[in-house]
């Protein structure tokens, strides 16, 4: 019997639980969770039939819902419906997702921006660690010494400092991982990285590879825009479909990975806007990402304006969810230094060279391709 996408909205987050035994239940596989509101799952007739008249469900739709039925719902629907709404519409559908898609276009291709070099390890996490082991007190003392340098290695010095580290280190893979997280940092560090010793990267290296992607995973998916009306903003349209690729990436994740890892996403939408003006196409992340993680606020927790919020940030997730990983993905119009990367339990897509050549319609794309990376 032919599987349908249908949306389960329910009584009250008090329901969660029993909703999703209710759907494992009767054999439904459940895609996403949506603010612990609402769960879209695949189900059958017969499926559907088995759970029409459960306690836990205000309300099962394979179709658009009608402004009637929205009003009869509390405004913390109202933005999962609107999502789902234009997820499932004719303008989506037939117009959006037959515009130019890039299948079949290598991640290389010569037209595109190139992808960033991936690494077990974040330049957020690696630079404090550095200099706290040098004892120096900021990156800008360390960047004194290197004044005057060209901003990034080229090929051929790269691939020497990797050779390098490879043979300080005895370890192709830390060697590996390393040079692709210097390749991202301020050449300063470039400098001093043979003078630090490998028992420094052993605790670096110390937590799992990669995760297993089973279970229930929460994502938080945080859009980072400008509170000045001038400053960087998406408009309505493509807020639209940055969402529904978004979670059409997570979506086709599930679909194709096997029955017995039983995964899912549970999302936690966010949306922030910052008095921070734009940066350049060098800027890193940061400049827009910490005033962010101070705006955040989950189930009542807020976050200084650092990196280690966000990690805080995942880890209020997990618990909260109880689910197996959680990551952060930031959505933004601010200018960046990369289109799309991941690294750190996060994933960043930064609208830089329209999403780096391939266009708003790949989203669902180069979600699924960078939080790969992740696990």
């Amino acid at each position: 019997m032919k599987e349908r996408k249908h949306i389960f909205i329910l009584n009250s987050k008090k329901s969660i639980e029993w909703a999703k035994k209710t759907l494992q239940e009767v054999g439904a596989t459940i895609l996403t969770i949506h603010d612990n509101l609402a769960l879209v799952a695949r189900a059958n007739d017969d499926q559907i039939d088995a759970i029409q008249n459960s306690d836990f469900f205000l309300l099962i739709s394979t179709n658009l819902i009608g402004a009637e039925t929205i009003e009869k719902l509390d405004r913390e629907y109202h933005s999962i419906v609107k999502w789902w709404n234009y997820s499932n519409s004719h303008v989506y559908n037939e117009k959006v997702k037959k515009d130019f898609r890039g299948d079949g276009i290598k991640w290389n291709d010569k037209n595109r921006d190139n992808s960033a070099p991936f690494s077990l390890l974040d330049p957020e996490d690696v630079k404090p660690k550095i200099l706290d082991y040098l004892k120096i007190e900021s990156e800008k003392d360390l960047i004194k010494k290197a004044e005057g340098r060209k901003r990034k290695l080229d090929a051929t010095e790269f691939i020497a400092l990797e050779a390098r580290l490879r043979t300080k280190l005895k370890n192709p893979t830390w060697a590996y991982h390393i040079s692709r997280t210097l390749y991202k940092m301020h050449p300063a560090y470039w400098d001093i990285i043979l003078e630090i010793p490998d028992t420094f990267w052993r605790d670096l290296f110390s937590e799992p590879s990669c995760w297993k992607l089973e279970g229930e995973n929460s994502v938080g998916i945080v859009f980072v825009e400008a509170a000045d009306a001038a400053g960087p903003r998406f408009s309505s349209s493509e807020r639209n479909t940055l969402e529904a690729r978004i979670c059409d990436g997570l979506e086709w994740m599930v679909e194709q990975s096997p029955s017995a890892a039983n995964l899912s996403f549970v999302i936690d939408w966010q949306s922030v806007r910052i008095d921070v003006g734009d940066g350049t196409d060098e800027s890193p992340e940061s400049y827009w990402r910490n005033p962010a993680m101070g705006q955040l606020d989950f189930e009542g927790n807020t976050y200084s304006e650092e990196w280690a919020a966000v990690a805080e940030y995942r880890e209020d997730m997990r618990v909260s969810n109880r689910s197996s990983h959680a990551v952060v993905i930031f959505v933004t119009p601010y200018a960046t230094d990369w289109h799309a990367y991941a690294g750190g339990g996060r994933l960043t897509l930064a609208n830089r060279n329209n999403w780096g050549g391939w266009g708003i319609n790949e989203i669902d794309d180069i979600t699924a391709h960078e939080i790969m990376h992740l696990y």
